[in-house]
């Protein structure tokens, strides 16, 4: 992607040049630098919460099985910070207002995934997020995520049983 944009920009500054040649302007260019304040551990480089092997009867009795996950980010520092919030993006289920939806290539069905932070839910894909008090060097971000059930599943007794993912996408926001 690099190179192909690269090779964008040299060729609209080469027809920037001839235009140049006969119609003399002024070009203005703007942008924005940011430092990004936290790098996520490599250890966290992609995320996997692993679930292992659950049975339909613990979703049709207990209807939730939670499995917490941490984000770890490392060499955090700055001084304006106080807080950090952190979103999640991905595709909603359309049972489940707010949880994610499984991947299109999962086995399973008639299930969802939540995630939460001290118990309070956090939807996919809203303003809402879950906030944490920033602090220099290290920070750990305890979160759980956890399996649901759909009520239409439960009540018809049709989860679909198999292998099961979901992907989603976080952003932090600094404050």
């Amino acid at each position: 992607m690099f190179i192909q944009s690269q090779r964008y920009i040299t060729g609209l500054l080469l027809l920037l040049g001839i235009i140049a040649n006969s119609n003399a302007t002024d070009m203005f260019i703007t942008g924005v630098l940011i430092d990004e304040p936290c790098s996520i551990s490599p250890n966290n480089g992609n995320i996997n919460v692993e679930f292992g092997e659950l049975t339909d009867q613990d979703l049709y009795n207990i209807r939730r099985i939670e499995q917490p996950f941490y984000i770890e980010l490392t060499e955090c520092n700055s001084s304006a910070i106080k807080t950090l919030t952190v979103k999640f993006i991905g595709e909603e289920s359309r049972q489940q207002a707010g949880l994610l939806a499984l991947d299109s290539t999962s086995q399973a069905s008639g299930i969802a995934i939540g995630i939460e932070s001290n118990g309070v839910m956090l939807p996919m894909n809203s303003q809402q997020g879950a906030t944490f008090p920033f602090k220099n060097g290290n920070n750990t971000l305890a979160l759980n995520a956890y399996v649901k059930a759909d009520p239409d599943a439960i009540a018809q007794k049709n989860i679909g049983l198999g292998h099961f993912t979901a992907t989603a996408t976080f952003v932090f926001e600094y404050n």
